[in-house]
């Protein structure tokens, strides 16, 4: 017995179907952190304040842990900026030191 046309295009689109949507299974669990750097810098007397928050919020024993963060910069004087980010680390393994990471930006051209 022959198997009609048409019987094999719907099966070979639940296949593609079912290939879809267990890559798009897989692909949920991924995260990115990203951070991108700038030429630009903060006008003089301008204040920058941010807060970020990251984590893998799965139990501490599956390997679980959230990543607090602040991040503040000032304006200091014409193309100059000074900040302070601060993070902290809560894990399996308690909670980490504070990791602080001064920094400052100098803007050598402004178009």
């Amino acid at each position: 017995m022959q198997v009609s046309s048409y019987h094999k295009g719907p099966a070979k689109s639940l296949k593609l179907l079912i290939a879809i949507l267990f890559c798009a299974a897989a692909g949920l669990g991924q995260s990115t952190l990203l951070s991108i750097p700038t030429s630009d810098v903060l006008e003089k007397r301008s204040f920058y304040v941010e807060a970020d928050f990251d984590s893998h919020l799965g139990p501490y024993r599956d390997g679980g842990w959230q990543s607090y963060g602040i991040v503040a910069v000032y304006g200091l004087r014409k193309n100059l900026e000074i900040g302070m980010n601060a993070y902290v680390v809560r894990s399996g393994d308690g909670i980490a030191p504070v990791e602080l990471q001064p920094n400052f930006k100098f803007q050598v051209y402004k178009s």
